[in-house]
């Protein structure tokens, strides 16, 4: 007897995340090739027509799987097009609303692999929002990120929507953040219709022809700590009210507290690079850590100091000199400084900010309480560190320029008017690249390196 699998998976908005058809049963019947106009193998067109009741004649039923899978044995089926329908009282993700659904999914054309045919089930925003809304479900949706251009999620927070309706404190649930920042709140629709009984003859009118869809607010925390509270008023406001059945927003968390410390934790952007010896680096080398605006209440400023060295490892502070601004990449934003310039919650601008160096190397961190941290302390240009041209000190290249490799140790140091912090310990990297051209006759000679 043929076998037919797959998966199902239901979309909506967001396009970091989509949904199943889990607690739901698929019934299979065979469609007329002719009039079904189907698909290329392995392909479907699925939308929602909602049915009183399902016919008969099915090939077989499969209830969809926790995780979105359904398996069944189709018997007598040898190929072609198939009709799905579906009838489902509870997904498996959402609440009860007391209501069920049933009807035409849409037509499909499995793909043979082996003994078993395989489809897998994309159902569209529209029809997935359509069947929610035959079961009277609600789904508010979202993602939480700083509002930079990185995008970066919250991720783990607890997100609370709110529906400001007939009551002004009225929570419609609580779901967590994944690593997206995507969250999603299913709630009935009864849960937001809390109105009183009409008397007659205004007693026929059903609650959702009256107050439409929820007006909603959010809040969001991250740890102990409230990145998103909005007043219930902003329910009140155009773009949050009568949200349809199926909604989603995004929302900007407030920055970020700073960590209490100003520290270097790893070199690279990926953090694969991390401060436990050395290693060869070349291109350019980010330095990246952890960032505090101020210390014991006084303003925080840092910078790097470095030294190049053979065999003997350099003393400090005496072998090290600070890193100014020709040795950085000014064009490296560290923070940003982000401003709410709309009503709506990710309307953020983000300034950037750029490391600025005195003449001692020295990088004042702005208290701007607006300041979001993106991880990176400094950009090093390694060509900045490069050996001057000496006389045989370096092999020539066709080029004309001189290959250069040596090792060099920094250490972050940090200070505020009256403390200096202690320093962590030097870390050594071996940078190499070229540096710059030499004279084109290649004899002159520059005193040392």
């Amino acid at each position: 007897m043929p076998t037919i699998h797959g998966r199902t998976r239901a979309h909506y908005d967001n396009p970091h995340r989509h949904q199943t058809l889990a607690g739901a049963t698929l019934y299979f019947y065979r469609a007329d090739a002719a009039d079904s106009r189907p698909p290329g193998p392995g392909r479907s067109r699925l939308g929602w027509r909602a049915l009183d009741a399902l016919p008969p004649g099915a090939l077989g039923l499969a209830t969809v799987q926790p995780d979105g899978s359904y398996s069944l044995d189709l018997e007598g089926y040898e190929g072609g097009p198939l009709l799905f329908a579906l009838r489902v009282e509870k997904l498996d993700y959402a609440p009860a609303t007391g209501k069920s659904a049933q009807g035409l999914l849409g037509v499909a054309q499995p793909r043979r692999e082996g003994l078993a045919w395989v489809l897998d089930l994309d159902v569209p925003r529209p029809a997935y929002c359509a069947l929610l809304g035959a079961l009277d479900l609600w789904l508010v949706a979202g993602r939480v990120t700083d509002g930079s251009p990185l995008a970066r999620p919250l991720v783990e927070g607890v997100v609370t929507a709110c529906a400001r309706d007939f009551d002004p404190d009225g929570t419609l649930g609580q779901a967590a953040t994944d690593a997206t920042g995507s969250f999603e709140v299913f709630f009935p629709g009864d849960v937001f219709r809390h109105i009183p009984t009409l008397p007659p003859p205004f007693d026929s009118i059903l609650p959702h022809e009256l107050i439409g869809g929820p007006d909603l607010y959010f809040k969001v925390r991250s740890g102990n700590a409230w990145v998103v509270d909005e007043p219930p008023s902003r329910a009140r406001e155009r773009d949050r009210e009568n949200r349809r059945n199926c909604s989603y927003l995004e929302l900007c968390a407030e920055p970020p507290r700073l960590d209490t410390m100003t520290l270097w934790t790893h070199v690279g952007e990926t953090g694969l690079g991390r401060l436990d010896g050395a290693g060869d680096w070349s291109g350019d080398v980010q330095f990246r850590g952890t960032l505090a605006r101020t210390y014991q209440g006084e303003p925080v400023r840092f910078r790097f100091v470095h030294a190049a060295w053979a065999d003997t490892a350099p003393r400090y502070p005496r072998d090290y000199r600070p890193l100014t601004a020709e040795h950085l990449h000014g064009g490296q934003a560290y923070a940003y400084l982000r401003e709410q310039v709309g009503p709506a919650a990710g309307d953020c601008m983000l300034t950037p900010v750029f490391p600025l160096p005195d003449a001692e190397g020295w990088i004042a961190i702005p208290q701007d309480p607006r300041l979001i941290h993106l991880g990176r302390l400094i950009g090093l240009r390694p060509e900045s560190l490069a050996p001057r041209p000496g006389c045989g000190a370096e092999p020539r290249l066709p080029s004309g320029k001189q290959l250069w490799r040596r090792k060099v140790s920094f250490i972050l140091e940090v200070r505020t008017e009256r403390h200096v912090l202690h320093p962590q310990g030097p870390v050594t990297l071996v940078l190499e690249g070229l540096a710059a051209p030499a004279h084109e006759d290649g004899q002159t000679c520059h005193p040392g390196c």
